[in-house]
């Protein structure tokens, strides 16, 4: 039974699928087979996307109720990936095991309180999230958000570990993402920033962390930016946008590093990516070959998921809420938008 705790709202990226979703109809659904799957390869065996982005493992990962954000291992096998509902979101797992990925379940971290926004370190030891969770465990759960992570521990996942301030706040802190050099981005609607939300980041120090600070002009705005995930390298940042001059309510944009540590002026990904509709929870694979995003676009073919963990958590199709999709695409189409700048 879902506890007290489990009904309040999930914040932030929920209240911006569904701000920006709550308008957008349901569409027709066009014929296109889906992606093969096996049991035993990485990714789910699902065949490698190219320069188009496809649904990620339909039916299993991507189904007709509502799938976000997406983390895996450096070598595809063993994934993490979010559903929710307009009331609870919660982490799923699976991973290969001699050869057969094992069913979908509840990662061990989660399942009391909200959870969402994960991706992976680039060694694939580490789960970075977000979550309503009480910052000592115990009391109510809170009305903001905040980052924690999980470390792997021998064949499993320990407990949950709440970042420390200055990294979390009193406002609402979200979409932790780290590069190989430690550095973790996120976004936040703390002060100071320039308008909505603001891309952040923080350095490792000692047995902690820094002091954050704001990626500056060259990629936010007085609008939203949310949803930031560094490469495995630390040589691009690709996030989530609201600005004027997109194709949709909220599109995909790049930023690459600089030869003296900046950032050059983000740029929208284009129509290989982004639609007219919401195009958001960016996730670069930790081997650096795909992109992972989700999407409300209407899917081309009707995809129902199987029995299993869904129905267990009693999570069905949304009569009211566009669905939302996990797609991958080739990481390749970014590279083009490089501009002739030297990565330090």
């Amino acid at each position: 039974m879902i506890g007290s705790r489990g009904r309040r709202s999930v914040v932030v990226s929920l209240a911006l699928v569904v701000l920006v979703c709550g308008g957008c109809a349901q569409h027709e659904a066009e014929s296109e087979a889906p992606a093969e799957v096996s049991a035993s390869s990485p990714y789910l065996g699902a065949n490698p996307p190219g320069d188009s982005p496809v649904l990620f493992a339909p039916g299993i990962v991507s189904t007709d109720t509502r799938e976000w954000s997406m983390a895996s291992t450096p070598d595809g096998l063993e994934l993490f990936f979010g559903i929710v509902t307009d009331e609870r979101s919660w982490i799923l797992h699976t991973r290969e095991t001699d050869g057969t990925w094992t069913e979908l379940a509840v990662a061990s971290f989660s399942g009391e309180y909200n959870d969402y926004d994960l991706t992976m370190s680039p060694d694939g030891n580490r789960v970075y999230f977000t979550s309503n969770r009480p910052p000592d465990g115990t009391g109510p759960v809170l009305e903001n958000s905040d980052i924690w992570y999980v470390d792997r521990t021998g064949d499993g996942w320990g407990d949950p570990v709440r970042f420390p301030d200055p990294v979390n706040s009193e406002a609402r802190d979200l979409y932790p993402s780290e590069s190989r050099d430690g550095y973790v981005y996120f976004f936040s609607r703390r002060s100071g920033g320039f308008g909505g939300f603001d891309l952040y980041r923080v350095a490792p120090l000692g047995e902690g962390f820094g002091v954050p600070e704001n990626l500056g002009a060259s990629i936010n705005t007085d609008e939203n930016e949310t949803d930031a995930c560094i490469s495995p390298d630390g040589d691009y940042l690709v996030f989530t946008s609201t600005r004027e001059g997109g194709f949709g309510s909220g599109d995909l944009y790049v930023s690459f590093r600089t030869d003296d540590g900046g950032w050059t002026r983000a740029v929208n990904l284009g129509e290989t990516v982004n639609t007219e509709h919401l195009e958001f929870c960016p996730s670069v694979s930790r081997d650096g070959k795909y992109l992972f995003f989700t999407s409300n676009r209407p899917k081309v073919q009707e995809i129902k998921g199987a029995p299993g963990i869904r129905e267990e958590l009693g999570v069905t199709p949304s009569a009211e809420r566009p669905d939302i999709d996990i797609y991958w695409v080739d990481a390749g189409f970014i590279e083009p938008f490089r501009p002739e700048v030297k990565v330090p």
